[in-house]
């Protein structure tokens, strides 16, 4: 009896270790690839680019972004030099390519423009929004702007410069945690209740 009674406990243990261990490693993911677990649909290219030097003011803005968009929680939005709002409508995402999102414009006798964006994603649902301008002259020399990432931010106002991230979802990575224990648990439950054969 003392040795089945024995090995039960052994046993409880090792899976209790084991659940606690799967716990620990989802932790340790989580907090060393933080980055992984926050996607979002970031700015990727735009045409015009930002910074762009133009002689005419374009009649569309399309922007593409790191990951598919939700059409519903996304927009681009366009002011003239004095905040006037020159975009017209709400911005449509491509429906043959939902990583795309364009809006019509009128521009008029301003030199400058800023884009305001707003992405959702689609797979997680995070939103991000950005901003970038471009200059409109007919005496300038033509520049096609910059290729880098405008100023983004998380939520909120546009704050800091982006960069793409992907990967696995924090919920993943809490459900293979609770598995864990509730595996060592469940393993706990059963060598506990099981009665030793007479």
């Amino acid at each position: 009896m003392r040795t089945l009674t024995t090995r039960i406990t052994a046993t409880t243990r090792r899976l209790a270790a084991l659940g606690g261990l799967a716990l620990l490693l989802a932790a340790v993911f989580a907090v060393a690839n933080p980055g992984l677990a926050s996607a979002h649909a970031k700015f990727g290219s735009s045409n015009p680019a930002p910074n762009a030097v133009l002689t005419k003011a374009p009649a569309t803005i399309t922007i593409t972004f790191t990951e598919k968009l939700d059409p519903s929680g996304s927009n681009i939005i366009v002011y003239d030099d004095t905040g006037k709002q020159v975009s017209v409508g709400k911005a449509a995402v491509d429906r043959s390519d939902l990583t795309k999102m364009s809006v019509q414009m009128k521009g008029n006798d301003s030199e400058g423009y800023s884009v305001v964006w707003r992405s959702k994603s689609l797979d997680d649902g995070d939103a991000f929004t950005g901003a970038y301008g471009f200059t409109v002259s007919a005496d300038a020399t033509p520049s096609a702007g910059d290729t880098s990432t405008p100023t983004a931010s998380s939520g909120g106002t546009a704050s800091g410069s982006s960069n793409s991230s992907g990967g696995t979802p924090a919920w993943l990575t809490v459900l293979i945690g609770v598995l864990g224990l509730a595996v060592g648990a469940g393993g706990m439950y059963y060598f506990s209740r099981r009665t030793p054969a007479a």
